[in-house]
């Protein structure tokens, strides 16, 4: 691995410890050296399926590649209250203070659920804000919300478990997002 990129692990809370990993990459020219991008992945990536973006933007900037806890190699144990949104934001806020990034010195590039991560951060984050966002789907290339080929493969009884968790999962945050904005 070159001087250019790196992967530490980042301690984010200590009781529990949780650590997430993070790829920083510095800006290849010189003239982008103060810009910077906060990758956060979605549901099931790890950094490595970002690393292509990441080479590119590092043509305009330094870049960051979140893991978030419970995302690939990141060590989070597995306790209810850790993978709440509020636990996320405080999450986000602290990684980019620990790389000393403020308000306005980013631009945050969220994928999929990291989209969804990007979003509520900056409405309810009490951390550093972008300066810029940039939210991607991967539907288009699948052509179906992703969650239709996977239960396609899973027996009726832990489908039907699985969708009724999504469901109250959607009540709760849908209608806390609707009421509370």
């Amino acid at each position: 691995m070159n001087d250019d990129k790196h992967i530490e692990f980042l301690t984010t809370k200590t009781n529990p410890e949780v650590k997430i990993r993070l790829m920083t990459i510095k800006a290849k020219n010189t003239k982008y050296s103060n810009r910077n991008f906060f990758l956060i992945m979605g549901w099931l990536s790890e950094i490595s399926l970002f690393e292509p973006l990441a080479e590119q933007l590092a043509e305009f900037g330094n870049v960051f590649i979140y893991e978030p806890r419970g995302y690939g190699k990141s060590i989070t144990p597995h306790k209810k209250g850790l993978f709440s949104i509020e636990e996320y934001n405080e999450e986000i806020s602290t990684v980019l203070q620990l790389k000393g990034l403020k308000d306005k010195e980013f631009i945050i590039f969220g994928s999929c659920s990291g989209g969804a991560m990007a979003f509520c951060y900056y409405l309810d984050g009490k951390g550093p804000k972008p300066f810029a966002m940039a939210i991607i789907s991967p539907q288009p290339h699948y052509k179906t919300p992703f969650w239709l080929p996977i239960f396609g493969h899973l027996p009726n009884f832990l489908m039907n478990f699985i969708q009724k968790l999504i469901i109250v999962f959607m009540n709760k945050h849908v209608q806390k997002f609707f009421f509370t904005y």
